[in-house]
């Protein structure tokens, strides 16, 4: 923001010149062009600060129609004095100078992230369901350019992007033009199982549980991943997805499409409505009300 702000100053300050300059004569052909290029130029980039204004305030309904506001302003500068991390507690000690904050995120992350050697739970004795054999091998059939492209579609493209910078929005807009290098890139994929490491590369940042929290434990933490690695879980999600239901129970209801968490929950209260209505007692009485 900061250099496309003094870029935007710089511009202005040069239109404003050349505004004049057609006050007092008549522009040279050179003059015209270059007035021209500065008016375009200026119009890209009043575009990408109000893109970014818009991403920092997160203020839903200004996509919908509002502009470089005051109020789109103050929304985001309010959002960022919210979410900024004046001190930090640890150990009973309060932290305020940034390079010891820093320290503490970075060492407090690093034990969480550490892999440590201890007991993990078996699942070797455990029965599961199982794909049929032609769900089995459609999950392993090459990716096809149109399952590329509405994995990519079906992301929001105004989320926060990685360290990359790159939001699915743009993919969507320049996919005449780099459409053909993603699709190639994900046909590696699968050919090797591998990508590039820095396509996992993600920015991990802090949102408040409670207001005005100074303890690491009262932040949730977010990963903002890149836009090639959201492409890639989307299409394998996508894949998954068609066969979910052969290997899921149907008592379970939760991050099933077409089932919600809340079902189980009203049955239970009905149930529960039910028996005190009754005024059914006992366990036979409670086998009862489930028949019913």
């Amino acid at each position: 923001m900061g250099s496309m702000n003094y870029r935007i100053k710089e511009l202005e300050l040069e239109a404003d010149s050349m505004n004049h300059q057609n006050e007092c004569r008549v522009l040279a052909a050179g003059d015209l062009i270059r007035s021209n290029t500065i008016a375009s130029r200026l119009k890209i980039l009043y575009r990408a600060q109000e893109s970014a204004w818009h991403q920092k305030s997160r203020i839903q309904w200004c996509k919908l129609g509002d502009k470089n506001t005051r109020f789109f302003h103050l929304a985001a500068t309010t959002r960022q004095k919210k979410n900024q991390l004046a001190c930090l507690e640890v150990d009973g000690q309060i932290l305020s100078k940034l390079i010891d904050v820093k320290l503490a995120v970075f060492n407090f992350f690093r034990n969480q992230y550490s892999h440590q050697n201890r007991p993990r739970a078996s699942c070797s004795n455990l029965e599961f369901s199982r794909l049929q054999p032609s769900s089995s091998a459609a999950l392993e059939l090459p990716f096809s350019a149109e399952e590329i492209k509405a994995a990519v579609w079906d992301c929001d493209g105004n989320k926060a992007p990685g360290p990359d910078g790159i939001n699915l929005f743009f993919i969507k807009k320049a996919w005449n033009i780099i459409g053909g290098d993603i699709i190639q890139m994900v046909d590696e994929f699968y050919r090797t199982n591998l990508f590039l490491a820095g396509i996992n590369s993600t920015f991990v940042t802090l949102i408040l549980k409670i207001k005005g929290a100074n303890k690491l434990l009262d932040f949730r933490t977010i990963s903002l991943v890149g836009s090639l690695y959201k492409i890639f879980s989307k299409i394998l999600a996508t894949k998954l997805k068609h066969v979910m239901a052969e290997v899921i129970s149907n008592h379970q209801n939760a991050f099933i499409k077409g089932r919600q968490i809340l079902d189980s929950v009203l049955i239970a209260n009905e149930v529960l409505s039910f028996i005190k209505k009754k005024k059914v007692d006992g366990e036979g009485g409670l086998c009862n009300a489930y028949q019913r």
